[in-house]
């Protein structure tokens, strides 16, 4: 999950639990020809290498069945993954290893897939804000969507932060395998236990000594706070909750956010 953003828990629980449900107002549009999806963190393979692209193909009736008989959210977006995709680079990958790639590529990579198999565009019901006109607007996948990039795919993976206190932590963005834990909890996980998790997985060290299992616990809210908003920001990929368009009527901006499950009819 967050799959847009892996910090926003509301929004994983929801990219969660529509996993495998139809999204709202689709439309069909012949699926693109282009395959490729840029990877916008890259993937480091086994010998180190940093690779930026990734082949994605449509789902069939049989990607479908094996989707829907997934046991839990996770598994199914673990399973989207998995079957779409046809290669990373040069290699094909293992199941494992979509846990060892930034969030940000996972949900890159589903969104590529989402095109192949259902088109580009997405219809979307709102009401626009300034001059309250319900209204249909259409996103298109591939050209209303920002991305967030690394500048330097290998450096920042992992940086410094300057805690309340003076303590340096050094964190890391988060993986597939952040993304697979939070989608795997249970509902009546609260938010601050959820931000525990993503701090647990991100925080490597505090003034160079490794972090313990409690590490995350002993940090102020203060400082919990801003590490979560530094890795909201920092993390690369789609900014799927901040996707907005022009009204209609008056031409004002209008949100229309959208979630990697709803993207998917299984």
């Amino acid at each position: 999950m967050t799959t847009e953003k892996i910090v926003n828990q509301d929004e994983l629980t929801r990219i969660a639990q529509a996993a495998m449900a139809e999204p709202q107002k689709t439309v069909e549009t012949a699926a693109p020809s282009n395959p490729l999806v840029e990877l916008p963190g890259g993937f480091i393979n086994e010998n180190g290498d940093l690779v930026t692209t990734a082949a994605v193909r449509e789902l069939t009736g049989e990607d479908e069945e094996l989707i829907s008989k997934s046991a839990s959210p996770s598994k199914a977006l673990t399973t989207l993954l998995v079957r779409g995709t046809v290669s990373v680079g040069d290699e094909t990958l293992e199941t494992a290893d979509f846990d060892k790639m930034l969030s940000g590529d996972r949900d890159s990579i589903l969104i590529g897939i989402r095109c192949l198999t259902f088109g580009e565009d997405v219809e979307y019901s709102a009401v626009c804000p300034s001059c309250s006109l319900q209204q249909i607007l259409v996103i298109n996948l591939k050209e209303d969507i920002n991305y967030v990039t690394l500048d330097d795919p290998i450096r920042d993976r992992t940086w410094d932060i300057t805690l309340k206190n003076g303590d340096i932590a050094n964190v890391s963005l988060p993986t597939g395998k952040v993304q697979r834990r939070v989608t795997e909890a249970p509902d009546s996980i609260t938010s601050a236990e959820l931000t525990t998790m993503l701090l647990s997985a991100a925080i490597n060290s505090i003034n160079a000594s490794p972090a313990k299992p409690n590490t995350a616990l002993k940090l102020s809210i203060t400082d919990r706070e801003a590490l979560v908003k530094q890795i909201s920001t920092r993390n690369p990929g789609p900014r799927l909750s901040e996707v907005s368009k022009a009204c209609q009527a008056c031409g004002e901006s209008v949100p229309t956010p959208l979630s990697i499950g709803a993207l998917f009819r299984f």
